[in-house]
């Protein structure tokens, strides 16, 4: 959009097919739940919701979408820029996993099992704007510092399942994202630090059931140090200040509502590496 070349925009049109695994095609069973286990040699019997076998369906089509981006790009000096970032996603044939209570061949009885099904489509809709700043770009007096941030703001709905909640798995309302490099000038070693986090919040991922997910966040830092042109020690910190993660499973059936909570423990990390050239 400039002479230099120092602000663009760019558009891109794609039109994508999302395949179905091995396993999402197979009739048979994927899983039989453990907590609902079958004696061997024998024919399982009656199962809950929240403990439901997994199997696959033969007769699931592919997902097919349509996406359209459009960025805007501004730069100055080397390396600090901006950049402003608009996203449609248009999905048919949505994958939807539903958990029903039907007559199994590995049952005496009707178990509850949990099948991928195509269920109408689903619309994305985003917007994301990212920046990066180094301070001596600005004045050459500051620190060698490299400021990284990233904000993303989204909305997706589902066509067949009905509100509230009912949106994208895995499409988080917001995230956002903030790193600080320090490489000082002429050292041989740099320091970098990141930070993320995105909301807690309930999906409703088929028509009678629904999930709640806890608030993310994590927080790392990485320092390297080159020896010599040869070999380069990396000190990675991961997760430093650890979070457990709790996930809430919702079941609505007739006459029964079931509940099942599940937290994951979480802890901190540190890892020595060495990089070799031969």
């Amino acid at each position: 959009l400039d002479e230099a070349g120092k602000r663009q925009m760019r558009a891109s049109l794609a039109r994508t097919f999302n395949a179905p695994f091995s396993d999402q095609l197979r009739q048979r069973p994927t899983q039989i739940n453990a907590l609902a286990a079958c004696t061997p040699g024998q024919l399982c019997g009656a199962n809950t919701a929240d403990l439901a076998d997994s199997a696959g369906n033969p007769g699931l089509r592919p997902e097919q979408s349509l996406g359209i981006n459009i960025s805007i790009e501004q730069q100055w000096g080397r390396d600090s820029r901006v950049r402003v970032e608009l996203f449609s996603r248009s999905i048919k044939d949505v994958f939807i996993t539903e958990t029903r209570l039907q007559p199994v061949p590995w049952a005496s009885v009707p178990r509850y099992v949990s099948r991928p099904e195509n269920r109408g489509h689903a619309e994305v809709r985003g917007l994301g704007v990212e920046s990066s700043l180094r301070l001596t770009e600005l004045d050459a007096a500051f620190p060698n510092f490299m400021l990284r941030t990233g904000l993303n703001w989204a909305r997706s709905w589902l066509s067949e399942v009905p509100g509230p909640d009912n949106r994208f798995a895995g499409q988080n309302p917001w995230s956002a994202k903030l790193g600080l490099d320090y490489a000082p000038a002429g050292a041989k070693w740099d320091l970098s630090f990141n930070a993320s986090a995105s909301p807690s919040g309930w999906v409703r991922n088929a028509s009678k059931q629904r999930y709640f997910e806890s608030r993310r966040s994590e927080f790392s830092a990485e320092s390297s140090w080159a020896q010599s042109k040869d070999l380069k020690w990396r000190l990675a910190l991961r997760n430093l200040v650890p979070r457990d993660r709790t996930r809430i499973d919702e079941f609505e059936r007739p006459a029964q509502f079931t509940q099942r909570s599940v937290v994951k423990r979480s802890a901190s990390s540190i890892a020595l590496t060495a990089e070799l050239k031969m």
